[in-house]
């Protein structure tokens, strides 16, 4: 059975691709906004979903080479949000409207048309033992237990603090967000745990959405007595 690394492993691999082409295609080299990089994973995210987690056992059988050469074939459209950039991406794809109220139903203890921050929860959903196979039925639609519930909500919320760090442009504000996800990780994980899961979600966010920060982790440059009490 695969485990969350082990699909996490091949869902950043697309990620990475389809970002690379992304920025190929518009010839930029990071994003100009928070918005433009949302409304960009988002589509990578609902393409990832169709066209990749859906072959199942295509995806578990390709060697490294052959896999990688799949998920360049693999063709994403992004006419509607290039053409909307000086429109302040006020447009969104209709398959975007579907997938987030898919998503919004699903999770309606959430704050709706989060999808972009939840998909960099599974480090944290991982280090509190929640299966894969389980985490995959939820967003499936199957019925979530109370514990589920709250692990999947405290899973958030480290992610959202994680996030923010990761997207600060100011040293302060980057390591005020970066302790708060630490000391929200630590309701579950001891500090050790707690620091390393955070550590993994920042690099992930970082890595994905081609954050030039990772020069500035803030673990790197924080004291431990200005984070935790």
């Amino acid at each position: 059975m695969k485990t969350i690394e082990d699909v996490k492993k091949d869902y950043h691999h697309f990620i990475d691709i389809q970002m690379e082409k992304y920025f190929k295609l518009t010839g930029k080299k990071s994003f100009e906004s928070e918005q433009e990089a949302k409304l960009v994973l988002d589509e990578i995210v609902i393409c990832y979903n169709d066209k990749v987690a859906s072959e199942r056992l295509k995806l578990d059988n390709l060697n490294p080479i052959a896999k990688k050469n799949w998920f360049k074939s693999i063709e994403i459209n992004y006419s509607k949000i290039i053409s909307n950039q000086d429109d302040s991406f006020k447009d969104f794809d209709i398959s975007i409207e579907e997938v987030s109220k898919n998503f919004n139903n699903i999770f309606d203890y959430l704050p709706k048309d989060s999808i972009s921050v939840f998909i960099f929860c599974s480090p944290a959903l991982e280090a509190f033992g929640m299966p894969f196979n389980r985490f995959q039925e939820i967003v499936e639609g199957a019925e979530q237990a109370e514990i589920e519930k709250e692990a999947i909500d405290w899973a958030f919320e480290v992610t959202v603090f994680t996030m923010d760090s990761a997207l600060a442009r100011s040293k302060t504000k980057k390591k005020k967000s970066y302790a708060m996800a630490v000391e929200a990780a630590r309701d579950f994980l001891e500090l050790e745990q707690a620091e390393a899961v955070v550590k993994n979600i920042y690099n992930n966010i970082a890595e994905d959405l081609e954050i030039p920060t990772k020069d500035l982790m803030p673990d790197k440059i924080i004291k431990k007595s200005e984070t935790y009490s």
